[in-house]
C-alpha cells in the first residue's frame, strides 16, 4: 500500500510540473502565449532549454504545437518524413547521423527552423526552397556528397554558421555572398577552385575554414573581410596572395601551409594584429622587408621552404615565443636571432647547420631547442646560460664532445645526442636532476659515467649502438635500477 500511494504522489508531483510548464508557455488552446513569443512570431531564443527534446516523431505527432526540438539522429531514415513538416513550431531539427539522400521542396514549410543538422548523411540534392527558411542560424551539411550549393541559400538572411565541410562542391553560388550575417563558414575538405568574386561581402564573417581544396587564387574582395579573426587555407594550390589581404589588419591566425607561394605580399606588415601565421611547406626564398613589422606575432611556422639563411627581418619579433625553421637551407644562425627575446620553442632540425654560435646564449627563455638533422660539429660552452631549457634534441650531427657545461642545464627533461661520434659523457651530467629521457644510441660511448645514479627522475636511456662491455652494461643497471634502458 505504501508503494502505491508514493507511485501516486510522484505522479500528481509530475502531472502538475508538466501542467504548470504547459500554462506558463502555452494558452488553454495550446497556442504559445505572446509574451515568450519574439518579433517574428517564434519561442524567444532564451526559453528552448525548457522545451521538451523530442526523440520520437511518433510522440511528437501527437502534440504538434508544443514541438520545438526534435532529434532523429541516428534513426536509419532515408528520406525526411512527410510527417515532420506538420511540426509547424520546430525550431531545432537534428536529422544527423542517417542515410538521407535529399532535402525536398518541403523544407520550407519548417518556416521557423532556426538549428537544421544534416551532416553525415548521403544529401546530394538540396532544394532551392531552403531559402524560404529566413531564421535559419545554423545549417550543418558537412560530411554529405554534395557537389554543389542551391544559390537560394542566400536568401537565409539571418544564417550565422554555415558548414559544408567533406563534401565535394567545385565552386560556391554566387548567392552565397549575400550571406550579410554570416558569422562561421567551415568548407574544408571540398573540391573549390574559385570563389566568388564578391566573397568580401561576407563583412561579418569572423571564422573561415577552406582548408583542403583545390583553391588556386583569393579574389581582391578578400581583403574587405575586415572582422576576421581564424582564416584556414591550408592544403590548396594558392601560387600567390592578393595584395588586398593586408588589409585585414585585425587578423590574428591565419594558416597558409601546404600551398605553392612563392612570396608573401611586400605590404605584410600592414597586418599588424598577426599572432599566429604558418606558412609551412611552401616555396618561400626570401621574406618580405615590411614583415619585422608584425611586432604581435607569437608563433611563426616557416618550415618545408626554401629558405637559405635565418630572415633578418625577425629581430623585430619581440613577443615571438615559438619559431618553426626546420627543413629549409639554412647553414648558419643569424645575430639578428638574438632580437628574439621571448623565444622559447626554437626548430631547426633538418637544415645545413654547422655552428652554434656563442650568443645562443642570450636567449635565455628557450625551453625547447630543437637542432635535429643537422652538421653541428660541438656546442659552445654558452649553452651553460639556457637555464630554462626543457627538451634539447641535437641527434644525426656531427658532434664528438659533450661540454661539461651540459650540466647547467638543471631543468632539462629530454636530451637527445642519438647518432653523433660521442665519445664520453661528461660527469657534469649528474646535476641534471629533472632529466627523465637520455638518448644516447648510435654513438661511440664505451662507458658511463658513476654518477649517473644521480639522475633520480630517469625513465628511459637508450644506449643501442654503442661499444659497451657487457660488464659496463650490468654496471649501468645496478646505477639506474628504476630506469629503462634499451640496449
Amino acid at each position: 500500500m505504501k508503494k502505491i500511494t508514493l507511485f501516486l504522489i510522484i505522479l500528481i508531483i509530475s502531472t502538475t510540473i508538466v501542467f504548470s510548464q504547459d500554462e506558463k508557455f502555452f494558452d488553454k488552446k495550446g497556442n504559445l502565449k505572446d509574451d515568450y513569443k519574439d518579433e517574428n512570431g517564434l519561442l524567444l531564443e532564451e526559453y528552448l532549454p525548457y522545451m521538451s527534446d523530442y526523440t520520437s516523431l511518433d510522440s511528437a505527432l501527437m502534440e504538434p504545437s508544443k514541438v520545438f526540438k526534435l532529434s532523429l539522429l541516428d534513426a536509419d531514415l532515408d528520406k525526411i518524413p512527410e510527417e515532420l513538416f506538420e511540426l509547424f513550431n520546430l525550431q531545432v531539427l537534428d536529422l544527423s547521423k542517417n542515410n538521407i539522400t535529399n532535402i525536398p521542396d518541403d523544407i520550407s514549410l519548417l518556416s521557423g527552423l532556426q538549428y537544421l543538422s544534416l551532416n553525415d548523411n548521403n544529401v546530394s540534392e538540396i532544394s532551392e526552397q531552403i531559402g524560404d527558411l529566413k531564421y535559419l542560424l545554423m545549417l550543418n551539411l558537412e560530411n554529405n556528397k554534395l557537389t554543389k550549393l542551391p544559390e537560394g541559400i542566400g536568401e537565409i538572411t539571418y544564417l550565422q554558421n554555415l558548414l559544408i565541410g567533406g563534401n565535394k562542391i567545385t565552386e560556391l553560388p554566387n548567392g552565397l555572398c549575400n550571406l550579410s550575417s554570416l558569422l562561421n563558414l567551415s568548407g574544408w575538405g571540398n573540391q573549390l577552385k574559385r570563389l566568388p568574386e564578391e566573397f568580401g561581402n561576407l563583412m561579418f564573417l569572423q571564422n573561415l575554414d577552406l582548408s583542403n581544396n583545390q583553391l588556386e587564387k583569393l579574389p581582391a574582395s578578400f581583403g574587405k573581410l575586415q572582422i576576421l579573426m581564424i582564416c584556414n587555407l591550408q592544403q590548396n594550390n594558392l601560387t600567390e596572395l592578393p595584395d588586398e589581404i593586408t588589409n585585414l589588419q585585425n587578423l590574428p591566425f591565419l594558416k597558409l601551409s601546404e600551398n605553392k607561394l612563392t612570396r608573401l605580399p611586400e605590404a605584410i606588415g600592414n597586418m599588424k594584429r598577426l599572432q599566429v601565421l604558418d606558412v609551412a611547406d611552401n616555396q618561400l626564398e626570401i621574406l618580405p622587408k615590411s614583415f619585422k613589422n608584425l611586432i604581435f606575432m607569437q608563433q611563426l611556422n616557416l618550415s618545408k621552404n626554401k629558405l637559405t639563411k635565418m630572415p633578418a627581418e625577425l629581430d623585430k619579433l619581440s613577443m615571438l615565443f615559438k619559431l618553426n625553421l626546420s627543413k629549409n637551407e639554412i647553414t648558419k644562425f643569424s645575430k639578428k636571432i638574438k632580437g628574439l627575446k621571448s623565444i622559447s620553442e626554437l626548430n631547426l632540425s633538418f637544415n645545413k647547420i654547422e655552428e652554434i654560435p656563442k650568443y645562443i646564449g642570450d636567449l635565455k627563455s628557450l625551453t625547447i631547442l630543437n637542432l635535429y638533422n643537422n652538421n653541428i660539429t660541438k656546442l659552445p660552452k654558452e649553452i651553460e646560460k639556457l637555464q630554462n631549457l626543457k627538451e634539447l634534441y641535437l641527434n644525426n650531427n656531427n658532434i664528438d664532445e659533450i661540454p661539461i657545461q651540459i650540466g647547467a642545464l638543471v631543468n632539462l627533461k629530454i636530451l637527445n645526442i642519438a647518432d653523433n661520434n660521442i665519445l664520453s659523457i661528461p660527469e657534469s651530467i649528474q646535476n641534471l636532476s629533472n632529466l627523465e629521457q637520455l638518448i644516447l644510441k648510435n654513438n661511440k660511448l664505451t662507458k658511463l659515467p658513476q654518477n649517473i645514479e644521480y639522475l633520480s627522475s630517469l625513465r628511459i636511456i637508450s644506449l643501442e649502438g654503442n661499444k659497451f662491455e657487457d660488464s659496463e652494461i650490468e654496471k649501468i643497471k645496478k646505477l639506474l635500477p628504476e630506469t629503462s634502458i634499451k640496449i
